[in-house]
């Protein structure tokens, strides 16, 4: 069952941090069933997205979760990552970066245009679930699409580990 591992990541921390968010989170604190998708408005936006993914991600392996429920979460989610991601852009780290190591620009292209797609790929798994079938088969089918997607978040933020690792690593040769 991928959501179950899924799950496991996220609340065992596995999560790499991002180049602008915390790292690993540890336990998620949203924890309730009945819990509201509002996470403490003090949560840095990286740990607030990582919360409610995995909220999602319990949700959608309780086969007695309501698509309104989890439409709901998908609705913040995708507000989450609109407004970290804009964050991210407006913060100026990706021009140092570029700075810093002008030969990594196709890699910081790369996360930006990611940023598009990630959007877009939130937003449509937002309509999927505002559309629902209640059909155990729709159900998976979700339960899929938002596996696939919660991998891409991970690749993401490990492509913005190894820019950072790349900038501010020693060369080889310095060792």
């Amino acid at each position: 069952m991928r959501s179950s591992r899924l799950i496991r990541s996220f609340s065992l921390g596995r999560l790499p941090g991002s180049l602008f968010g915390l790292g690993s989170i540890g336990e998620s604190i949203v924890t309730d069933n009945d819990a509201k998708p509002d996470v403490e408005p003090q949560s840095p936006p990286s740990r607030a997205v990582r919360e409610i993914m995995e909220c999602i991600a319990e949700r959608l392996a309780e086969p007695e979760s309501t698509f309104a429920e989890i439409s709901e979460w998908m609705g913040q989610l995708h507000e989450r990552m609109e407004r970290r991601f804009a964050a991210e852009e407006a913060s100026g780290q990706y021009e140092e970066a570029i700075s810093r190591a002008p030969w990594l620009t196709p890699d910081v292209q790369a996360l930006k245009q990611q940023h598009v797609e990630l959007l877009e790929h939130s937003q449509q798994l937002l309509e999927q679930t505002q559309l629902a079938d209640p059909t155990p088969s729709f159900h998976q089918k979700i339960r899929e699409d938002f596996d696939d997607f919660a991998a891409r978040i991970l690749e993401h933020e490990a492509s913005e580990d190894t820019l950072l690792q790349d900038i501010y690593s020693p060369p080889d040769w310095a060792e």
